[in-house]
């Protein structure tokens, strides 16, 4: 799969588990630029969903939020849903961010998805 095609997939599989389930997506990634280009997929497919979304976080009607943050942030912590962590296998600080993103998705119903985009 390409850089592309796994942006979108992800993108895709976010707003429809916010859409179909009022759950929070929460988006951790290494680079700014990774980041806002997820961001943006999503933004575009809301529009085929008939939803203008801005800002971060993206609030969907249902009050659903889809929250980008960087590895470059502490002040990440306070969350829950969904998480999604970006090509953060280089950093060299993996145990926080694993440790991070367990804690968003830690209720039964939420999952942790690492995923190599590079």
């Amino acid at each position: 799969m390409s850089k592309n095609e796994m942006e979108l997939y992800f993108g895709r599989k976010a707003l429809d588990d916010a859409i179909l389930t009022g759950e929070n997506q929460i988006f951790l990634s290494a680079s700014p630029l990774e980041s806002q280009l997820i961001q943006e997929h999503i933004i575009e497919l809301a529009r085929s969903h008939d939803m203008v979304l801005t800002g971060n976080p993206l609030v969907l009607p249902n009050g659903a939020m889809l929250v980008f943050l960087l590895t470059s942030h502490r002040a990440t912590s306070g969350f829950s849903g969904n998480a999604y962590v970006i090509n953060c296998f280089d950093e060299t600080n993996f145990d926080y961010i694993n440790a991070l993103a367990s804690s968003w998705a830690m209720r039964k119903k939420h999952r942790a998805v690492f995923f190599s985009i590079n």
